[in-house]
């Protein structure tokens, strides 16, 4: 959330905030949306999409490689 915090110093693209806006309860990018990107990135979560956003299940997840969490454009 640095770039809400300091705008002049942390700059990002409008195509970064795009693909940032990961929670549509409001638009553009928030703290809700750093929320949601920590907890894909713990594994809390197993999608950043919105409309199926799915609590891991299990105690002992399988965590997945790189290449299948983020694959590349």
């Amino acid at each position: 959330m640095q770039s809400l915090a300091n705008p002049d110093k942390y700059v990002v693209t409008p195509q970064g905030k795009n693909n940032g806006d990961v929670d549509w309860s409001v638009k553009g990018l928030t703290s809700a949306d750093a929320l949601t990107i920590q907890e894909f990135l713990l594994y809390k979560i197993t999608t950043l999409d919105p409309t199926n956003k799915q609590p891991k299940s299990g105690s002992n997840p399988t965590i997945p490689d790189q290449e299948t969490r983020c694959p590349s454009l």
